[in-house]
């Protein structure tokens, strides 16, 4: 998945896609926990072995159903040839003046 999002955009915006990316997916992770203790739990989860069991099962569905849909919307999501390559001129000048030129001092 980094790899889809690093490749679709330019190397400009790289650190900027990188950290939503990383965003997106700890807030996945969170909510996606969040999701199945909600469903796993209940007043007498703890009480017995059977218990714990019971309720484990439903939550294990809803992660495998949620996985499913992940899967099947990566599949479906329309692909990118990647950014468009930039002029050797234009980058040569855009890194000029994203970059102080240090003075030059002939002793």
């Amino acid at each position: 998945m980094a790899n889809a999002v690093m490749g679709s955009v330019p190397q400009q915006e790289a650190g900027v896609a990188s950290g939503t990316n990383s965003a997106i997916r700890g807030l996945g992770g969170v909510f996606g926990v969040a999701v199945l203790a909600a469903v796993f739990t209940g007043p007498a989860v703890l009480g017995s072995p059977d218990a714990f069991v019971d309720a484990f099962k439903p939550a294990l569905w809803v992660g495998a159903g949620l996985a499913a849909v992940g899967t099947v919307s990566a599949l479906l999501a329309p692909r990118h040839q990647g950014p468009q390559p930039v002029e050797a001129a234009d980058s040569a000048a855009a890194e000029a003046d994203a970059v102080p030129q240090m003075a030059r001092t002939d002793a």
